[in-house]
């Protein structure tokens, strides 16, 4: 296995594969923070 050769290179690959989910996680949740904001303001907008 690479993991036995070389520890380093697999630790550095690991982070950055969760790295970019939480990037991703991220934009999701700012997305959703984003049309929920838009959905108050169309709902203020409409009374």
């Amino acid at each position: 296995m690479i993991t036995n050769k070389n520890p380093k290179l697999y630790f550095i690959i690991r982070i950055l594969i969760l790295n970019s989910i939480f990037k991703a996680n991220d934009q999701g949740l700012f997305l959703k923070n984003h049309t929920q904001s838009i959905n108050i303001k169309t709902s203020f907008n409409s009374k």
